[in-house]
C-alpha cells in the first residue's frame, strides 16, 4: 500500500493490476491482523523502529522506514512510510528512522503518561543497527556519518538525550519493526507476525 500510494499522482496499467490483485488479498484475508494477548500486571511500553537501505531499487533509491510501539505486548502505534530523501548509506536510512522513532515513542509516553498509565523516562527504542547505537550515544567522535547530518539540528539533540532515550541493540531477527520496512519472504513474514501477536510467551 505505502507503494502504490507513491504512484497516485501517475497511475501506471500495473499500479491498477497490483491494486486489483492488493484488494483480492485484503478481501480473502479479513481475518488477519496483528493483535496480541492482553496481560494482566502493570503497563509496559516497547519501542522498535527499523529502515531497509535501497530496498526496491527498481521502484525508488529512497529507504522505507518502520516503526512500531507496543503496550504491554499489543500493537499500538505503527509507521511505514518513504524517507524524504536518498539516503547516503544503511548507517543513514537508520539514524533516520531511529529520529523517527524516538519521535513516535516519545508522544506515544506523553499520551500514555496523561492517560494515567505508567511510562517513565528515559524510554529504550530497540534497534539492529550498531552506528545508529553508536551516533546516539555518540561513542565515535571521528565518524564518518558526521558529514552525512548537521551535528546541531534540534532533532540530533533529542535522539542523543539520553534521559529521554536509549538504544538497545538488538539482532535483525528480533527487530519487530522489520516487517514494516520491505516485502519481506512469507516464512520470514510470518515468523515477526507471530512474534509481534505471541509477544510475552
Amino acid at each position: 500500500m505505502s507503494r502504490l500510494s507513491q504512484m497516485n499522482a501517475n497511475p501506471t496499467q500495473g499500479m491498477v493490476d497490483s491494486i486489483r490483485y492488493l484488494a483480492g488479498y485484503l478481501r480473502g484475508t479479513m481475518d488477519f491482523k496483528l493483535g496480541g494477548i492482553r496481560h494482566e500486571g502493570s503497563d509496559k511500553i516497547d519501542s522498535y523502529s527499523d529502515s531497509d537501505h535501497h530496498g526496491d531499487k527498481s521502484f525508488t533509491s529512497r529507504s522505507q522506514t518502520g516503526v512500531l510501539v507496543l503496550l504491554t505486548g499489543i500493537p499500538s502505534h505503527r509507521r511505514s512510510n518513504t524517507q524524504p530523501s536518498t539516503a547516503d548509506s544503511p548507517a543513514c536510512a537508520e539514524i533516520y528512522a531511529m529520529k523517527e522513532g524516538v519521535r513516535d515513542a516519545r508522544l506515544f509516553h506523553w499520551v500514555a503518561d496523561e492517560m494515567g498509565i505508567d511510562a517513565p523516562l528515559p524510554f529504550v527504542l530497540q534497534i539492529d543497527s550498531k552506528q545508529a547505537h553508536s551516533f546516539q550515544r555518540d561513542t565515535c567522535p571521528k565518524s564518518k556519518i558526521r558529514g552525512s547530518f548537521y551535528m546541531s539540528e534540534d532533532w540530533v539533540q533529542g535522539v542523543r538525550d539520553l534521559s529521554v532515550v536509549t538504544t538497545k541493540l538488538v539482532d535483525t531477527s528480533r527487530n519487530l519493526a522489520d516487517i514494516f520496512t520491505k516485502c519481506l519472504p512469507r516464512t520470514k513474514f510470518k515468523r515477526i507476525y507471530d512474534m509481534i501477536n505471541d509477544y510475552f510467551k
